[in-house]
């Protein structure tokens, strides 16, 4: 059985970057794309609902072919720790796939599964 990964961010929108990610790592493991901050919308740093991007990202998805990957809407809650929280209990996930940027929520995360980084740049 294959391990699950999921990758999570805002994809705010979607965008090549993201579909290259996802085409590297759907086939190492059974991917999950968790959008984040889905209970926020029409702000600046989220333009979109989590319904909005969730359309966006399978549209972009059926678009370059790729199948067989999940999306996945999940808020942010009442703190960083309950996000990692419901990340794990809503998806299950051996791995965490992350940017190479380090904040709060990727310590919590490493803290409970295993997190592979990615350079923002998409090279990959």
């Amino acid at each position: 059985m294959s391990p699950v990964g999921v990758y999570w961010g805002r994809f705010n929108p979607p965008h090549k970057g993201h579909l290259s990610v996802i085409r590297k790592f759907q086939v190492q493991c059974d991917l999950v794309v968790a959008i984040g901050s889905s209970e926020h919308r029409n702000e600046k740093t989220n333009p979109f609902s989590g319904a909005e991007r969730k359309r966006m990202v399978e549209a972009y998805l059926k678009e370059a072919e790729i199948e067989g990957v999940r999306v996945v809407t999940l808020p942010d809650g009442k703190s960083e720790s309950w996000a990692v929280d419901n990340l794990i209990q809503k998806c299950r996930p051996d791995l965490l796939i992350l940017s190479t940027e380090k904040s709060r929520l990727s310590d919590l995360a490493e803290q409970r599964i295993r997190v592979v980084r990615f350079p923002r740049t998409g090279r990959i």
